[in-house]
């Protein structure tokens, strides 16, 4: 009985993964016209492309590394330029970057 027990912890306890857990990072950028009749709307619109694409590539970097992206953690830090429209601005060109950062875990 003793000896069924250790082999049923041992085969137990062999049969567990380990993962450990990295962050990786992308970069994505956007461009676009906006006028100062679509407001901060297009703007923003232009950010969430920037954020959409530097996501896709950190988890791309994950998949790359055999790795489980955990999207939901994603963090980003983004900015555009120009930041503000005026009403009377028409077809300016906007820039938008983002950096973002999500958890990946890898299997080991």
């Amino acid at each position: 009985m003793k000896i069924l027990m250790t082999l049923v912890l041992m085969t137990g306890f062999a049969s567990l993964s380990w993962a450990r857990t990295t962050y990786e990072t992308g970069r994505g950028q956007e461009f676009g016209y906006c006028s100062g009749s679509q407001g901060s709307f297009c703007i923003s619109g232009i950010q969430a492309r920037a954020e959409m694409e530097a996501k896709r590539q950190a988890d791309w970097n994950c998949q790359m590394k055999h790795g489980q992206s955990r999207s939901y953690t994603a963090s980003c830090n983004s900015s555009c330029f120009p930041n503000i429209i005026t009403p009377r601005d028409q077809n300016v060109s906007v820039r938008c970057s983002s950096t973002c950062t999500v958890q990946c875990e890898i299997a080991d």
